[in-house]
């Protein structure tokens, strides 16, 4: 007998001697109740743009900062903020001006360079600022001052539309009913930087509330021909009753910024300060109005 009967016979053999159940086990096995298993709830929670985030609730290693962090930061910027604190992230100047940097972030980039392979989206208040033209991110618009709390979200995510390669980055900002009070704040430095940021909110018992932050930052800069100049508006009116939100944001921001590339050695050899070609300037001036309707649903889904 070939090999393949002699495994046919066999498996044959087994397959009737195999035990078969009795007609009192088979009434028993049908008339067994059937378990009584707990309810099990499932709650998603998706990082959506402009969402306020619990890292205990994301399945990811996010990194979050409030007001209070960006305030105790003494950074100028957003960005200054970003490859000082979070994790992973670092700079690259290549304009050597400290509103234009490149952020990196696991290999993925925001920059305000055109050109610049972009990865990283950027969301204030669920709106995109990246730019529709190269994607490119402005961090001289974003009003630090105004922020409230950003969330930085590793990782490629549909959620955030296109070019959300390496990470997203979602900002929140400041309203009335949270950030009541007024503050004035002043700064001078070296190489003739001086800065000025007044804010104030406030809130009533109706559920209204109002918020506006004002920023003026000038600096020369160490080199020569880079000073910096930067006027930033931002005002929020809005209504906040239990579940519901309705709030409407402008915010206007006009800059003008020098920035001069890089350097030979052998010329920062006798002139750390020198340039090489000059000038290379960037003015932007943006305006923006968003209307923004909340309500949040509490309910658990079974």
């Amino acid at each position: 007998m070939s090999r393949p009967l002699i495994a046919t016979s066999i498996a044959a053999w087994y397959a009737f001697a195999a035990p078969v159940p009795t007609l009192a086990q088979a009434a028993a096995t049908r008339a067994a109740p059937p378990a009584d298993l707990p309810t099990v709830y499932v709650i998603g929670t998706l990082p959506l743009p402009g969402q306020d985030l619990d890292p205990r609730n994301v399945a990811a290693p996010l990194q979050t900062a409030t007001a209070e962090d960006l305030d105790q930061s003494l950074a100028v910027d957003l960005s200054e903020y970003l490859r000082r604190r979070l994790n992973g992230v670092y700079a690259n100047d290549i304009q050597n001006n400290p509103l234009q940097p490149d952020i990196n972030y696991r290999g993925y980039t925001a920059s305000p360079l055109l050109g610049t392979p972009q990865g990283i989206s950027v969301y204030l208040d669920g709106m995109r600022l990246n730019q529709p033209f190269g994607d490119v991110v402005s961090f001289d618009l974003i009003p630090r001052l105004a922020l409230s709390s950003l969330t930085l979200v590793p990782g490629s995510n549909p959620v955030f539309g296109l070019n959300t390669l390496g990470a997203a980055l979602a900002l929140r900002t400041k309203n009335g009913f949270d950030n009541p009070g007024s503050s004035v704040q002043a700064g001078v430095g070296s190489y003739g930087r001086a800065s000025v940021e007044l804010q104030a909110g406030d809130h009533g018992d109706s559920g209204f509330h109002w918020y506006a932050a004002a920023n003026r930052f000038a600096d020369d800069g160490w080199r020569e021909a880079s000073p910096s100049d930067v006027t930033q508006l931002f005002g929020k009116i809005g209504w906040h009753r239990d579940r519901n939100e309705l709030a409407l944001t402008a915010a206007y921001a006009d800059t003008d910024l020098h920035g001069n590339g890089l350097q030979e050695p052998r010329f920062l050899a006798s002139d750390p300060a020198s340039v090489y070609t000059k000038p290379d300037i960037t003015k932007n001036r943006s305006g923006l109005v968003s209307l923004e309707l909340r309500r949040e649903d509490r309910k658990s889904t079974r």
